[in-house]
């Protein structure tokens, strides 16, 4: 075939260098979300993007990638670049002396101190001090975005324990860390981030309902796999046939098994129960009506299942 000429209309344009460095990472993820940014004004929520995108998690990675291109900023828009940091990372090793020149020769912080120490009712040790240092120098947050974040931390904290209970800064170091990688570096991203921590909260309680949850506190993999699919917007009916055909196939509920079928579906676009039976259905299978399979139905599947298994260990 000869060569074919298009034109884009409305075309969004990359420089020659961005260009260069993309199509050399061969990273299909960071490609696309480089034009999701630049489609929305340069912004980047990586909720929104991994929404968006549909890339089910892999937008903070591709976010990160484009970071090591030096295709982003994980900044403020005015201020030097930050080094994207993970919950695990450590901060920098601070001392008394750091933390006092701060106080000495930059007011924003000192004032900063004095706000935090008012919010938390109480004077922070020399570590917390630090420990706040390295929230405002090493995650480049700025003072007003620091303040807010402490203060719903606290709000958290006593609706979890009890009016009067204060978290600890290393309950806040862990959210700081959240905030900074998502790039939560103004007011107006701190209150959108919060309201969708709120969603995201709200959301993880009905599928925890749904499967039978209530009264218990989930293990670190089930509180991965919930937040993963609040994150996913996934429907009730979906989380529903998901749970059924899981415990069908392997006799109880296997959150890996559960959270693949999930994942497959989103990825297939799929986001109904009837795009479920048109668009995943093998031959042979059948996804309920609803939540759980009742009478005939549920021995039909059963003994299929079982003649399966039969079918197989005569293999």
């Amino acid at each position: 075939m000869g060569n074919e000429e298009y034109v884009l209309p409305g075309a969004v344009t990359i420089s020659d260098a961005a260009a260069e460095k993309l199509l050399a990472s061969g990273d299909g993820d960071a490609a696309l979300l480089y034009i999701y940014i630049l489609k929305n004004g340069g912004k980047l929520n990586i909720a929104s993007a991994d929404g968006a995108l549909k890339m089910n998690g892999r937008a903070s990675a591709a976010a990160q990638s484009l970071r090591n291109m030096g295709l982003i900023k994980n900044t403020p828009e005015t201020g030097e670049p930050r080094r994207l940091v993970k919950p695990g990372d450590d901060l920098p090793d601070y001392s008394s002396r750091d933390v006092q020149n701060a106080a000495e020769n930059d007011p924003q912080f000192a004032a900063l101190v004095n706000e935090v120490q008012a919010v938390l009712g109480t004077i922070l040790t020399a570590s917390g001090l630090m420990e706040l240092l390295g929230f405002y120098d090493y995650l480049g947050l700025p003072p007003d975005v620091i303040l807010l974040l402490v203060a719903h931390c606290v709000e958290e904290h006593e609706k979890k324990y009890g009016a009067g209970k204060r978290p600890t800064m290393r309950i806040i170091r862990a959210e700081a860390y959240k905030w900074a990688d998502r790039g939560v570096f103004s007011l107006e991203a701190a209150a959108e981030y919060i309201k969708g921590s709120e969603r995201t909260k709200k959301r993880k309680s009905e599928i925890r309902r749904i499967l039978g949850l209530q009264d218990r506190s989930p293990s670190p993999t089930e509180e991965r796999c919930i937040s993963e699919w609040a994150e996913m917007d996934v429907s009730d009916e979906l989380i529903s046939a998901a749970y059924d055909k899981t415990v069908l196939n392997t006799g109880r509920l296997v959150w890996k098994y559960m959270d693949s079928i999930l994942k497959s579906w989103a990825q297939k676009g799929l986001k109904t129960l009837e795009d479920v039976r048109t668009g995943d259905r093998k031959p042979e299978d059948e996804i309920p009506a609803t939540s759980a399979p009742s009478g005939g139905q549920e021995e039909l599947a059963r003994m299929k299942e079982y003649l399966k298994k039969l079918k197989q260990s005569g293999e």
